[in-house]
């Protein structure tokens, strides 16, 4: 069984809960809280895909923007000498310290993906 689902770039988690005997989750990535739950795997991907749904109608009804997931910015403190490392590094390459960075990550979840293909 997979520990996620997916739905409308949303990523749900699966979990369950023995003394309740029941399966529930929460939508990952976003700071918004959303949960959803099921007494079998079909209902609980059809809760997760209604929770999402109304999810997105409150957002509508209260004008406000939907959470993003894994919106594709990574803010991260990496002390002085890290920083300056990558600094140099990109300025030894003409690219951005982001552009190095993207590349570095590429490469190694690239690598991650086709090992477990």
């Amino acid at each position: 069984m997979s520990d996620c689902m997916h739905y409308k770039r949303y990523t749900g988690s699966v979990e369950y809960s023995e003394p309740d005997n029941i399966l529930y989750g929460k939508v990952l990535g976003i700071s918004d809280l959303i949960t959803y739950e099921g007494d079998s795997l079909e209902a609980l991907q059809n809760d997760f895909q209604e929770a999402v749904d109304e999810y997105y109608a409150d957002c509508k009804e209260l004008g406000k923007k939907p959470s993003v997931p894994f919106s594709g910015q990574i803010n991260t403190r990496v002390g002085h000498e890290l920083h300056m490392a990558l600094a140099m590094e990109a300025e030894k390459n003409k690219i951005s310290q982001s552009a190095l960075l993207k590349q570095i990550l590429t490469e190694r979840y690239a690598g991650d993906r086709q090992q477990q293909g």
